[in-house]
């Protein structure tokens, strides 16, 4: 099986998780909105690559932009299509499709595109590569582009947030200690990476890369881009997700901290996910 089929396969299981991991207020959705909003002109054509259920793709539509979800599988596709006559929200287009082939599939240009998925599903740097140059091509001149990635140090957040979970519960103290141990050569290996781009070595989740923060604006800067931000969106709320429960107006008001302090680069370690904006030149 392919890495591609790998991936699609993951996906086809249950679009309902993806769906349900951007929602209740996460700060990695609600930053990342609050980015594309400052950023993106009013009724904007949109691209999002990799767009999975379509999260992004049905806020950015409710407010007023046109979008066109492409996503490789096709359970992300079906569930959105059956999400658009739940929600009452109808997208321009649905594509199912590989983002390495993605000019087989798209013709036009677009004012914006996400791809805030693929990138860390790509082990091969020749298929990074292919997925930033097939958006950039899609891309109007001056247009905005936003990549994702999965952070260095996410896997240590990750058994933090596991070890939280089972503290408590005696009834799992064994399994909660076997898998913890079973993790920490791994959590070592990824401590010691100097790579800038590593495949990730233990068992969950799917096909799957991490990356560094250092350098990689200068990375996507070598593709004609010009930087308007690389971020952090959970930052330091990454390891106190259970926040999102706090009265609204207090949680508010963390997001709005959370947003500036994203920015600063001594914080993205911190992070599961980097958010990168730019502009076409």
């Amino acid at each position: 099986m392919s890495s591609a089929d790998i991936v699609k396969e993951y996906y086809n299981q249950n679009p309902q998780i993806e769906w349900n991991r951007l929602e209740g207020g996460k700060p990695e959705f609600e930053i990342t909105m609050r980015h594309l909003k400052e950023n993106l002109k009013p009724n904007s054509k949109i691209l999002d690559v990799g767009g999975g259920p379509g999260r992004y793709a049905f806020s950015l539509t409710e407010l007023g932009h046109k979008v066109t979800l492409f996503d490789l599988s096709e359970g992300n596709i079906e569930f959105a299509k059956n999400k658009s006559q739940e929600l009452g929200i109808n997208l321009d287009n649905y594509i199912c499709g590989n983002a390495t082939q993605l000019s087989n599939y798209i013709s036009d240009k677009y004012d914006a595109v996400l791809c805030l998925g693929p990138l860390y599903h790509l082990n091969e740097e020749k298929d990074r590569i292919a997925v930033i140059n097939n958006c950039l091509e899609a891309l109007k001149t001056n247009g905005i582009i936003a990549f994702g990635f999965i952070s260095a140090y996410a896997k240590y957040t990750a058994v933090l947030k596991f070890l939280m979970q089972h503290m408590n519960d005696e009834s799992k103290a064994d399994f909660m200690r076997n898998k913890y141990f079973e993790v920490v050569p791994h959590l070592l290996e990824y401590a010691q990476n100097q790579s800038p781009v590593f495949e990730r070595t233990d068992d969950g989740f799917t096909e799957s890369n991490f990356t560094s923060p250092h350098q990689l604006t200068n990375y996507l800067e070598s593709f004609g881009i010009e930087t308007i931000v690389l971020t952090s969106p959970e930052c330091l709320l990454t390891h106190y997700d259970e926040l999102r429960y706090l009265p609204k107006d207090i949680y508010d008001s963390l997001l709005n901290v959370t947003y500036y302090y994203a920015k600063n680069p001594a914080l993205h370690g911190s992070s599961e996910h980097f958010l990168y904006l730019g502009r076409k030149k």
